[in-house]
């Protein structure tokens, strides 16, 4: 049943699959191509480690698969759990990224710790923006999702950052600019024609 639970969560309409509890089977039906791609899938989940467990596919809106799997690796190691990346490797929680979907394959040992990974996945999965330290900001500067600014940069007033932007250490932006691309550090974007046009000698380290 896990298997076509996977199956299932990985390709959803591409491929039907039907179960045959008595001979411990499933029935794949689809393109040529899909039937092969799914067989490879069950040739790597059907593993001793992953029998008799639930199973639930995650597919995060904001950050990569990679950078989730990590964040909740750390965060359920510090509950306690005991967390593993690899489907060889026994873990009461096991979870596998699969970054062609953009999706992450999470293995627990019963419905309540699965049901306790997908809120964490849900809480951790939100737009986000990082802000380094002794950073200034003026009036009516706005930052899109996922940005980043580093430490003692300064960003003006009126200024738009668009999204997953990052504004460089010590980097100054002018008034009204609107950043659409990163910004290195040390540079000043002008805010009249938008162009790093030097360094930003006002700062010293």
């Amino acid at each position: 049943q896990t298997i076509a639970t996977v199956i299932n969560e990985a390709f959803g309409q591409r491929v039907r699959v039907a179960s045959m509890p008595s001979g411990n089977a499933v029935l794949l039906m689809g393109l040529p191509d899909d039937v092969r791609a799914v067989l490879a899938t069950v040739q790597l989940f059907d593993q001793p480690a992953l029998a008799n467990r639930v199973t639930a596919k995650l597919t995060p809106s904001y950050w990569t698969v990679d950078r989730l799997a990590g964040k909740l690796a750390e965060v359920l190691k510090t509950e306690g759990y005991e967390v593993s990346s690899r489907i060889d490797t026994a873990g009461l929680i096991q979870m596998i990224p699969i970054e062609t979907i953009n999706a992450l394959v999470v293995f627990a040992p019963d419905q309540a710790t699965l049901d306790h990974v997908l809120d964490l996945s849900r809480e951790l999965d939100q737009p986000s923006q990082v802000i380094g330290n002794n950073t200034i900001f003026a009036n009516g500067a706005l930052l899109g999702g996922h940005v980043t600014v580093e430490d003692r940069a300064f960003v003006s007033g009126a200024v738009a950052v668009h999204q997953f932007c990052r504004i460089g250490r010590m980097a100054m932006v002018g008034g009204h600019a609107r950043v659409v691309q990163d910004i290195p550090p040390f540079m000043l974007l002008d805010g009249q024609d938008r162009k790093s046009t030097r360094l930003n000698s006002s700062h010293t380290v």
